[in-house]
């Protein structure tokens, strides 16, 4: 919010369902691998933890929101430049549910190193987007941008 003044900055855990879920929160250098409980399955998390057997971490119970309930309490219909994604693995879960006629986004960028890209690309083109993925991140361009 102090860097970008002019940025609608909404602090939120967004998933596909309302209700709450178990953020899982890592310190150090483990701290990319923090995220919703419910964005790995058991046996990610147990080699996650064996892996790393020093790791500390604190499980929080949070409140969570849909992209679409945000989306609506910010106005009827929106533009948006450019929306950025990253929730750690949930992207696609957030993305297969989204009403992409909602929101006019010009362009996303998300983290897409933990997910199925060409799931990914199957999701987006159905909103007419395109997709490049990089190493961590995929932009995503609407067509009427090109």
């Amino acid at each position: 919010t102090r860097n970008r003044p002019e940025c609608r900055n909404i602090q939120a855990v967004v998933s596909n369902a309302p209700g709450t879920a178990v953020y899982r929160e890592f310190g150090g250098s483990l701290c990319g691998h923090s995220g919703l409980l419910s964005s790995r399955d058991a046996m990610q998390w147990t080699r996650l933890l064996r892996d790393h057997p020093n790791a500390k971490y604190m499980d929080h119970i949070l409140h969570v929101r849909t992209l679409p309930d945000i989306l609506k309490e910010l106005g009827t219909l929106l533009t948006i430049d450019v929306f950025i994604l990253d929730v750690e693995g949930a992207e696609l879960t957030i993305l297969s549910s989204f009403n992409f006629s909602v929101a006019v986004v010009h362009a996303w960028i998300i983290e897409s190193n933990k997910i199925d890209r060409d799931q990914l690309e199957v999701v987006m083109s159905r909103g007419g987007y395109n997709c490049f993925h990089k190493i961590i991140n995929s932009y995503c361009r609407h067509e009427s941008m090109f």
